[in-house]
């Protein structure tokens, strides 16, 4: 079964088969001779529900995404996809529930705080108070982490809210959180030409050493984050050297427009022919792309003798290296999808005062006739 975005466009051209939506992976067009059909589709707890959601064109994407997530919130509350049962009469229920449903609606980046979160996983929504959350807050050991994994389960009772799974409190707001400083590392000059270089040769070492050399090297050159990088798919990339992240995979829940540079598009077009959805193809992980690359990394560190680098700080490196050439923050603020240029002022505060100080060092000499 292939997936791809079911828009309108490609919907009217598809041919006989079965297509999974990208977005929306509830939702499936079966393709026949003479009509296509939209279905949803969802295994839970070792069963498989379907059931026909109706033709299209009668029926919409918008109309049939809509009806994916009134059966997905019947089954996840109900055990069914009974609509008789209204979903405003939902009352309670309990992390698991909650937190199932926000993964399949959200990016799956945030399965990894359910590590933590796991601990109330059959605790009833309303059961939890502020005190046992602040202690699972306390009791995670590295404050970045503690600090996502409760703004993860915060965001997951709020979304539980909004869509009429839970009613009631969310008892994750207004927990004491730490005092994070942006980690301020990155490639510096005399670094970055080694590790590029590096990574250059690796691609010539065999399939698994050059998926993981083009990856680091795609997030340098896209500074976009590694579950996205990694999760690439040739979809996502159009003919104008673009690649456009899917809000349900992007951290801002906006898509996010890239434009490739040469580099990037030279790296994508000698893996153009893989024969795969996925540009980062690996059929042992069941999500069908690469799912870690630590170990490659740790091995160009010791070969390029840099220290303290971690894998998310290449996004930071090609960020800070646009800014020092003179990019507009605004520019740079929009490729990396923060969500305001106040916070990329901020997380590149050493990079704007250094500019600062050049600005100042260039109007004092000119004032004084100093020649560049």
């Amino acid at each position: 079964m292939k997936t791809i975005r079911l828009l309108k466009k490609t919907v009217e051209d598809s041919s006989e088969g079965k297509y999974q939506d990208a977005d929306n992976p509830t939702l499936q067009l079966w393709v026949g001779k003479k009509k296509k059909v939209w279905y949803f589709v969802k295994r839970y707890k070792f069963r498989q529900f379907r059931t026909a959601i109706g033709p299209f064109p009668t029926i919409t994407r918008e109309m049939a995404v809509d009806k994916c997530n009134i059966y997905l919130a019947n089954l996840l509350q109900y055990g069914s996809l009974d609509e008789s049962k209204e979903l405003d009469s939902a009352v309670s229920c309990n992390i698991k529930t909650a937190f199932d449903y926000y993964i399949e609606h959200k990016a799956d980046y945030h399965k990894k705080y359910w590590k933590y979160i796991s601990v109330f996983a059959q605790r009833e929504i309303s059961s939890l108070t502020r005190d046992e959350i602040q202690t699972l807050h306390r009791n995670i050991k590295a404050p970045v982490m503690a600090n996502r994994t409760i703004r993860t389960l915060c965001a997951v009772i709020n979304y539980a809210i909004r869509n009429g799974i839970y009613k009631g409190e969310n008892p994750a707001v207004k927990i004491t959180l730490h005092q994070e400083n942006p980690r301020q590392r990155y490639l510096m000059p005399s670094e970055a030409p080694k590790v590029i270089k590096y990574l250059y040769g690796m691609r010539k070492e065999g399939n698994k050493q050059r998926n993981a050399a083009d990856a680091l090297l795609l997030m340098l050159f896209t500074w976009q984050r590694k579950s996205n990088v990694m999760a690439m798919r040739w979809s996502e990339i159009d003919e104008t050297g673009t690649w456009t992240i899917p809000a349900t995979k992007a951290k801002s829940r906006k898509d996010i427009v890239v434009p490739l540079s040469r580099e990037a598009l030279a790296i994508l077009n000698e893996r153009k022919d893989n024969g795969s959805e996925y540009v980062f193809p690996n059929d042992r992980n069941p999500a069908g792309y690469i799912a870690d690359i630590k170990n490659s990394w740790k091995r160009v560190q010791t070969v390029c003798g840099i220290k303290d680098v971690h894998i998310h700080d290449l996004r930071h490196t090609g960020a800070t290296y646009a800014l020092r050439s003179g990019a507009d923050i605004t520019t740079v603020s929009a490729t990396l999808a923060h969500a305001s240029v106040s916070f990329t002022a901020k997380v590149y505060a050493h990079v704007m005062l250094e500019s600062k100080k050049e600005a100042a060092r260039g109007a004092i000499d000119a004032m004084m006739g100093k020649k560049k």
